[in-house]
């Protein structure tokens, strides 16, 4: 038969420090977004983008990027010229 086994779990959870978890952004050209993200040292985010921030929002992922030891990482990304664009950097397991 089939066992199981119930142990409790312990999750830390830790307040990024200030300036953590930033993007900015700076168009330089026409069509071209540079967005620059602060996060953690070593890991992983994806840009994300949508169109309309209307429910039900739906993000569509762009590029996945890891961050380098101070926790820097730069995206560019194509303008859509005829619609709104909005951006979004979540962590990436």
């Amino acid at each position: 038969g089939v066992q199981t086994c119930a142990l409790p779990i312990y999750v830390n959870v830790e307040e990024a420090p200030a300036g953590y978890n930033q993007i900015t952004a700076r168009q330089i050209s026409s069509r071209e977004m540079q967005l620059s993200f602060v996060g953690f040292p070593g890991v992983n985010y994806t840009l994300d983008r949508t169109y309309n921030l209307a429910p039900p929002i739906v993000w569509v992922p762009q590029l996945t990027l890891g961050t380098d030891t101070a926790g820097n990482c730069v995206f560019s990304a194509l303008i859509s010229a005829t619609t709104n664009n909005f951006w979004r950097v979540g962590f990436t397991p």
